[in-house]
């Protein structure tokens, strides 16, 4: 799944970033850049990944119409990757809200629960 094919194949389908002037445009932007995302990471290319991540979140982050334009589960797999580099950067705090925002959304998915709980727990116990 995480394939999704080549990378060019993948590029070929992202909006680019002038065009994503509405919701629909912004969230297929974002749903292609989480593919892109995923891709890096399938790829082992772990820096590129970070960019395209944040990029996909700032992109949704605070925008209830981009978020509601999301279709599948991109929204939550989009903050989830979000939380997982923000802990590769160490920015534990922030993690930790992007994977209990991702578990408010999916609250049978065990793994962002135990994610924002244990990112909590490392980050000095503040939680």
């Amino acid at each position: 799944m995480a394939k999704r094919g080549t990378m060019s194949k993948l590029q070929s389908n992202l909006p680019a970033a002038d065009a994503a002037v509405d919701d629909a445009l912004k969230a297929k932007r974002a749903s292609a850049l989480l593919k892109i995302g995923e891709r890096h990471v399938y790829d082992g290319n772990y820096d590129e990944a970070k960019t395209v991540f944040l990029d996909a979140f700032a992109l949704v982050d605070g925008d209830e119409g981009v978020q509601s334009a999301l279709t599948d589960d991109d929204f939550p797999r989009i903050l989830e990757w979000t939380g997982m580099v923000r802990h590769w950067m160490y920015d534990l705090h922030s993690s930790r809200q992007c994977f209990k925002k991702c578990a408010e959304l999916e609250s049978t998915n065990v793994s962002t629960i135990i994610c924002a709980e244990l990112v909590g727990r490392i980050d000095c116990n503040r939680y």
